[in-house]
């Protein structure tokens, strides 16, 4: 079962990565990363993973366990965890 994107939606960020920010664009989403910005495509919806332009992956941290529909609280990027802001 896939979360909503609501519960992925919102800011998120590192010290030396900046800030990610996801937003829900007719349904689909979306990033803007500093001069990065497109559609991120769900790959693995059981595991909250998304490719994105270029290649890269990223996977939604929660602290529930499916069904409960938490918001994410972090999201993993390059090996690297953004906290949600």
């Amino acid at each position: 079962m896939a979360r909503d994107l609501a519960t992925v939606v919102g800011r998120y960020g590192a010290p030396g990565y900046g800030t990610v920010r996801f937003v829900d664009r007719d349904g689909h989403l979306h990033f803007e990363w500093g001069a990065l910005a497109g559609k991120a495509t769900r790959i693995d919806p059981s595991r909250m993973m998304w490719q994105f332009r270029g290649g890269g992956r990223l996977r939604f941290v929660f602290n529930d366990k499916l069904p409960v529909e938490g918001a994410a609280t972090g999201v993993v990027l390059r090996g690297v965890t953004l906290a949600r802001l």
